[in-house]
């Protein structure tokens, strides 16, 4: 049929929200977006889906429980 394909590999997101934290694939690179204080902070993780979401729920732990980064969060 024109128009339809059929792919075996599943479609993975482009994003990924953990909490305030969203983690979002830009070009080959994920990069997370949250904001500190009004100010919007987006540090780039790397290639790595996995990292890039346990990385977000880390700096979503520290946002709600209000501890510094290690991203270097004010």
């Amino acid at each position: 049929m024109a128009g339809t394909s059929t792919s075996k590999r599943a479609k993975r997101s482009k994003s990924v929200r953990v909490g305030r934290v969203r983690a979002y694939l830009r070009g080959r690179v994920w990069e997370l977006c949250y904001r500190v204080h009004g100010r919007r902070r987006q540090p780039r993780v790397g290639p790595d889906r996995d990292l890039a979401r346990q990385t977000a729920a880390e700096i979503n732990a520290q946002l709600e429980s209000g501890m510094p980064s290690t991203l270097g969060l004010p």
